[in-house]
């Protein structure tokens, strides 16, 4: 039961039973004598509870925000409650990191886009250099591979009623390799009626899940962009949303590729959206794709080969900073695999 209400998000069912125990005999302490709960309760209640008894004022039962019930919660929330700890059990993201925090990394500092100037320079000087590193493998490293993720949202207001989301998301897999950067997979899909924030964090699951899967048999470091640094910062951190099951489903995933070897590590990076990095403007494309309809395989097949036919000549000063390192677009030779030309 322990490991399922942890894996629920929820602490054990032992030290939550123990804690509403409290709670409720502190409540039931600040009771006068004469009331009636009091007078048929036991002992057990009240005994080990240092508490002063409060005079009970008089209430009038036809105004609901003066009922006993209400007066007992007032005098409980501004009580001084002990709370009982959490059990560890309730932290795996904060376990994760302390038992593997020099193989768990973010790499998310970045200078503010309406920053211009430094952040040009921050981006030509500092990103594009470490992305070609890993992409091409001039360290000569093996089992690296790289994730790139995103999602899009489309968001319909609706007069008197409440806002309407329907997100996609889609995610892409490349091996480092110095003479060709090769394709793994790619996939999209689209998240129904979701949060741009829930689609980013459930694509990042589906990516992580992937890549480990499918690159299982010679996979060492993985690293992970994506251009939402809240949910790259909180992947680790089951909070109460709605997308705390991808979260613990992250956290599960990474404890058993981090355990499985010493070499295996996995860094997260904070990527720019719309700069015209080659991967991500692909994937991007790919997610607005499955936004609005459902498509077919023969129709996407068809959209991809479309929107990526276009000439070598670079359409804007980024583009030509990727032509430049050796990047090209990506030519429209097999609807499975992207390429870059070198």
């Amino acid at each position: 039961m322990r490991a399922l209400n942890a894996l629920a998000g929820l602490p054990p069912i032992k030290e939550r039973c123990r804690h509403l125990m409290n709670k409720a005999a502190l409540r039931i302490c600040k009771l006068p004598d004469s009331y009636p709960i009091r007078a048929v309760l036991p002992d057990y209640w009240t005994v080990n509870q240092v508490s002063e008894a409060l005079p009970f004022q008089s209430v009038l039962f036809r105004k609901p925000d003066n009922t006993p019930i209400r007066h007992i919660e007032r005098v409980g929330r501004s009580s001084n409650e002990d709370f009982a700890r959490l059990h560890p059990e309730n932290q795996p993201g904060d376990q994760l990191l302390e038992e593997f925090p020099d193989r768990s990394k973010f790499c998310l500092l970045h200078l503010p886009k309406s920053k211009k100037e430094e952040f040009e320079h921050w981006y030509e000087n500092i990103f594009v250099p470490k992305l070609c590193s890993l992409t091409w493998g001039f360290e000569g490293k093996e089992g690296i591979y790289i994730v790139f993720i995103d999602r899009s949202a489309k968001k319909t207001v609706r007069p008197d009623k409440p806002t309407r989301y329907r997100s996609s998301s889609s995610y892409l897999i490349l091996k480092q390799s110095l003479e060709n950067n090769r394709h793994v997979k790619h996939a999209t899909s689209a998240s129904g009626k979701a949060t741009s924030y829930d689609a980013e964090v459930m694509v990042i699951a589906a990516g992580i899940k992937n890549a480990i899967r499918a690159c299982s048999t010679d996979l060492r470091e993985l690293h992970v962009f994506a251009d939402n640094q809240t949910a790259l910062q909180n992947i680790v951190e089951p909070g109460c949303y709605s997308g705390q099951m991808f979260t613990l489903l992250v956290i599960k995933d990474l404890q058993r590729f981090l355990c499985e070897s010493p070499e295996h590590s996995i860094t997260l990076h904070w990527c720019p959206a719309h700069v015209g990095i080659p991967q991500n403007e692909f994937i991007d494309q790919l997610a607005k794709s499955r936004k609005d309809a459902p498509l077919t395989t023969g129709h996407l097949r068809l959209l991809l080969r479309c929107q990526w036919q276009t000439s070598t000549k670079p359409s804007t000063p980024r583009q030509a900073i990727w032509e430049k390192a050796g990047y090209a677009r990506p030519a429209a030779s097999h609807s499975h695999t992207w390429q870059r030309a070198h």
